[in-house]
């Protein structure tokens, strides 16, 4: 008993947190390209599509959330090695005020990661939005004669997937719009 005791409060544990997205998998080789685009303005287009039809049951639409980041991840600007060593060192940054060096700038300064941050949060609202969504129509297909929330949740998953596409070049977005529309 003794030893559990020592083992369990005594023995020092890694601390953990997470400031940063976890990994979804996605491929970056492509980001911010025109290809790498496509599948969101087709997720766009497709839940535009299923709010006209009044159903989201194609099976293309992904319905877990590590599936519907990638999608997003693969178009977005990664989490730079500047703001991961940041973060994994964030106890030194603060205690040392961010000193790079002699005459040379704070390690903080400069917010190189302002568009980064813009679209992991915007596909983070769309996440949330895209699961109450899909959450709303499990219940309706579940309860067809109880009264449902899709007339307002369509437009909160469009409008949410719209304030990402907002933080792309418009002519990225016309070209991926105009290739989605013929696939």
């Amino acid at each position: 008993l003794a030893s559990w005791i020592a083992g369990a409060f005594l023995a020092p544990r890694e601390a953990g947190a997470r400031n940063l997205p976890e990994s979804t998998g996605a491929d970056t080789s492509k980001v911010g390209s025109v290809e790498a685009l496509i599948p969101i303005v087709q997720l766009k287009l497709q839940l535009t599509k299923s709010q006209a039809d009044g159903r989201a049951q194609s099976p293309n639409l992904p319905r877990d959330e590590v599936t519907f980041k990638r999608i997003f991840d693969e178009y977005s600007d990664p989490v730079s090695y500047k703001q991961k060593f940041l973060d994994n060192n964030a106890f030194l940054v603060y205690y040392t005020k961010g000193f790079d060096g002699p005459n040379r700038p704070g390690i903080e300064e400069g917010d190189e990661s302002a568009l980064q941050t813009q679209q992991y949060g915007a596909r983070n609202e769309a996440w949330v939005a895209w699961e109450n969504l899909f959450l709303e129509l499990d219940f309706a297909k579940a309860n067809p004669n109880e009264e449902n929330d899709l007339a307002a949740l369509y437009p909160k998953a469009i409008a949410a997937i719209d304030s990402y596409l907002r933080l792309v070049p418009p002519d990225n977005l016309n070209k991926a719009s105009s290739i989605a529309l013929t696939r």
